[in-house]
């Protein structure tokens, strides 16, 4: 690996898994450096990537209500539009974050029974009901999905927190193909328009104000509807899931002592 001081590799007997790998990485670099880049192994990145990463962190150090910057965005590049935006979303396809953020994190998503008695919270968490977040929370919480992020953006939710994003992204993510583990659509919408060859220069915001327009375009081009998969055709996983999915939400909603055991690994 070229272009680092030096490169530490932490090797374990055994396989960890993804969650445990990544929350045990991204605690320690916390507690010895007070903040951590992430990248994983199915991400490029953009040549000016780690550039905004450190002016982000540098920047926004000592803002609190500023949990993390993001080197992904959705969005197709628009001209002339050079500045850095906030949102109140989090990123995880390369990005980095403070130890004071990180504090909060919450691998069992305390309080997530919040979204199952107010409609309102889990419609706002849920993207304006884009994409359903609830229904993933409440399978890794009961059912110990080996995921990490939906907790991560539960703490940014909970607490008002914002992510900084670029006008374009700086990352693309490589990981869709058969072979995936948690992914599964080959020409996925949310990576199709990403150009890293873009080379503009990014001014960073000095104030804290959340572009609801973009918000709203973030929704619309991150999360697939129904008939994007349909007219991009039904692969046995994805219609595996599909079907799966809605049936792990009606348990979510149905009393407990109704709830089927047919879920439980």
């Amino acid at each position: 690996m070229k272009g680092f001081r030096s490169v530490t590799i932490k090797e374990y007997e055994t396989n960890q898994g993804l969650a445990k790998s990544l929350i045990a990485g991204i605690t320690e670099l916390c507690e010895r450096f007070g903040r951590v880049i992430v990248v994983e192994d199915d991400i490029l990145t953009h040549r000016s990537f780690l550039r905004f990463m450190n002016e982000g962190l540098n920047k926004y150090e000592n803002n609190d209500e500023v949990f993390s910057v993001s080197g992904y965005w959705a969005q197709k590049y628009i001209k002339g539009d050079n500045i850095a935006f906030f949102m109140k979303t989090s990123g995880i396809w390369g990005w980095a974050t403070w130890k004071r953020a990180w504090d909060f994190y919450d691998y069992n998503a305390s309080g997530w029974e919040r979204l199952l008695k107010d409609k309102r919270l889990a419609w706002d968490f849920d993207l304006q009901g884009r994409y359903n977040f609830t229904s993933m929370l409440f399978r890794q919480v009961k059912y110990d999905i080996e995921t990490w992020d939906i907790q991560w953006y539960w703490v940014v939710f909970m607490y008002g927190g914002l992510t900084l994003f670029p006008p374009y992204s700086l990352t693309t993510n490589i990981g869709f193909d058969e072979l995936s583990t948690h992914t599964f659509e080959s020409d996925n919408k949310i990576v199709r328009n990403i150009d890293l060859n873009i080379d503009v220069p990014i001014t960073m915001p000095d104030k804290f104000h959340v572009d609801k327009e973009k918000h709203e375009s973030y929704a619309e081009s991150s999360y697939i509807k129904l008939h994007d998969r349909y007219k991009s055709g039904w692969s046995i996983k994805t219609l595996f899931w599909f079907l799966y999915r809605p049936l792990r939400y009606i348990e979510m909603i149905l009393p407990f002592g109704m709830r089927l055991g047919v879920w439980k690994r």
